[in-house]
Order: structure tokens, then sequence, then C-alpha cells
């Protein structure tokens, strides 16, 4: 071998091995994620910082893969696709404050949209979910729940059924904020004594079911409750769900 052959060796062997150092870091590097809240002015400072913050957590956090993720500051969805661009940001998620609705977009060349995620009316953390899961590319997995809730309103009971009424309507609120949002339905059974029994089917508004308890007059018991016949009513009365949690 000569020695011009010998001296292009080495420089080839040098390159290969720059290369396999090159090629896992450029595998590894994560994307580039920019966030942006649409309707700030609408919402309010206070409402759209919340809203960036938790989406802004809620990418970092993602998976399968790491994610670098910073908010924008931008007076228009325009000017914050061009300041993405400008940035180099492989993707901009923007969040309506007002509606929850959300889109992905690929910055480059043209602000290609990627995916859409549908509102409810509102931004909270439900439109979140929905946007992180978007931008993983998963669906979301609703899980069932039925839920009804025996209340016994009868005698001295009865002082106590606006308390009931109340902690049905927190738990409606806490379920519809978890991650992921189940789909849960609400049923109510009532009874006052051994012949006062009364069933309201299930139904998506726990504030529904909040309400029928508010309505409920007691009466009181003759303390002779079998709580089998309770058991037999609830069973036939409520159209459960299949599939569901009960």
């Amino acid at each position: 071998m000569t020695w011009y052959n010998r001296r292009m060796t080495r420089w080839i062997l040098r390159i290969l091995f720059l290369l396999s150092l090159v090629v896992p870091l450029q595998a590894a590097r994560p994307d580039r994620c920019a966030v942006w809240i649409e309707g700030s002015a609408t919402a309010g400072t206070i409402r759209s910082r919340q809203l960036e913050e938790a989406l802004v957590f809620r990418l970092r956090h993602a998976t399968p893969s790491p994610r670098l993720v910073d908010a924008l500051q931008a007076a228009s969805r325009s000017r914050a696709l061009a300041l993405a661009r400008t940035k180099g940001y492989d993707r901009l998620v923007i969040l309506d404050a007002a509606s929850g609705q959300g889109s992905i977009h690929a910055p480059h060349p043209a602000g290609r949209v990627l995916a859409q995620t549908g509102g409810q009316g509102k931004a909270g953390l439900p439109a979140i979910e929905r946007l992180a899961l978007a931008y993983e590319g998963r669906t979301a997995q609703h899980v069932l729940i039925d839920i009804v809730f025996v209340i016994d309103t009868g005698g001295a009971m009865h002082r106590l059924v606006n308390d009931a009424a109340d902690t049905i309507s927190r738990m409606g609120i806490t379920l519809q904020n978890g991650l992921p949002v189940p789909d849960v339905h609400w049923g109510l059974m009532t009874f006052s004594s051994s012949d006062t029994l009364a069933a309201y089917d299930l139904t998506p508004s726990s504030e529904r079911i909040a309400q029928l308890v508010r309505e409920r007059r007691g009466g009181y018991g003759d303390g002779n409750v079998p709580l089998d016949a309770v058991i037999q009513r609830l069973a036939h009365s409520i159209t459960w769900r299949a599939g569901a949690t009960r």
C-alpha cells in the first residue's frame, strides 16, 4: 500500500468515526415545539397565562419522546407562525382560549395544519389533553363509568340532602377535569320508608342529579327499610351501559 493510500484510509476511518458520533445525536434530537394561546384579549391575561403554563407542562411530559417546549408571544396567528419559522421550531401548537379548539402546525414551509382538535365551548384541562394526545399521535381512551347515588331522605337524614347535592356537583366538576376525561353517567335512587322508593335512570349530567336531590321532599320513615328491596330496585331500574365501571 502506497503512502497516499494509507493516508486516504486514515481519513476515511476518521470520517466514519465522526459519523458514528453525529448520527445518534441527530436521532436523539427532540422536537422543538412552540405554544401560542389564541384569544388572550378575550380570555384575559391571567386565564391565558394559566392555559399557557398548563399546555407547556403537558407537552414537556409527553410520551414517547421528550420535547423542548417554549411559549410564544404574538399578536396574531400569522405572526405566531412567522415567529415559529424564524426561530426554527418543528411544531407550533395553538389553543383557542375561548372555545378550547386546538391545532398543530408545521411552521415550515407555510404553516401546514397537521392536526385539529374540537372544543366544547371553553378551554381547560380536557382541551389541553386532547391537544397533547393529537401531538403524540394518539387517540383519547374514554373510560366508561356509571355512578348511581342511593340516598336516604327520611327522618333526620333529610337535613343533609343539600350537602349530598353539593357533593354530587363537586364530583361532576372534578371528574370532568380529569386526565383523561372519563365518560360518566349519573343515576339516583332515594328512599324514606319501606314503601317510598324513587329511581332516576342514568344521565350524562351530574348537575341534573344534584337538582333532583335538592327537589326531593323527605318523609319520616317507618324504620323498616329492606335493603334487599332497594338493591333489587336499583338493579332493575337502571339502564347500565355495557363495559362501564359501576
